[in-house]
């Protein structure tokens, strides 16, 4: 099976909605560690507060945290297709003039696996000298990921252990997006070895 790299805030709407504000309070970084949500019971909220970010919403939803958040319409055309690897953790949207927007969950990926193949793929360490010592050797950025097919077998979303900023996705996935016309994100085809 193919994957690819999701490029957000791409094929989007002519006038794209994109939010600002938010009640997350630092833990958007929870949305990255490949784990289920652990506090269902409190309401995550996005905003736009600035007029000039308003508009139409995208399938696939431009917002200032970079997260997956994604319409009721795609969610539906996922669950159909009974993708495998994420959940959808609910969340309030709001316009500037306070009116909601229904429907949209971000997308919480719960695979984050150490599927970079370190041979094949083109990456930059921190230096042994870099000033956080923790970071030292780790991966700062990946130009051209190549995966290891093993990590891929039970799941159609994935993050990566070593940099898991991305976000990758089966041909599963890209064919429900590309099928339903929905917009948001493209796709860049990536090598598995």
């Amino acid at each position: 099976m193919k994957w690819y790299w999701v490029i957000t805030s791409s094929n989007t709407v002519l006038n794209p909605l994109v939010t600002d504000c938010d009640n997350f309070a630092g833990r958007e970084d929870d949305f990255v560690l490949g784990k289920p949500w652990q506090e269902p019971q409190k309401s995550l909220r996005l905003e736009v507060m600035k007029p000039e970010n308003d508009g139409l919403p995208d399938d696939a939803l431009q917002n200032h945290l970079d997260l997956p958040i994604l319409s009721n319409l795609l969610q539906q055309a996922m669950t159909a297709e009974t993708v495998r690897g994420a959940e959808m953790v609910p969340i309030e949207l709001a316009r500037p003039d306070g009116t909601k927007i229904n429907g949209y969950a971000i997308l919480n990926v719960l695979h984050r696996r150490d599927a970079l193949n370190r041979s094949k793929s083109d990456f930059d360490l921190f230096p042994e000298d870099y000033v956080v010592p923790r970071r030292r050797g780790m991966v700062r950025a990946v130009r051209r990921p190549v995966l290891n097919e093993s990590s891929l077998l039970d799941t159609d979303f994935l993050r990566l252990n070593e940099y898991p900023f991305q976000l990758f996705v089966s041909e599963r996935v890209r064919n429900i997006f590309e099928k339903g016309r929905f917009t948001g994100w493209s796709f860049r085809e990536i090598e598995v070895a």
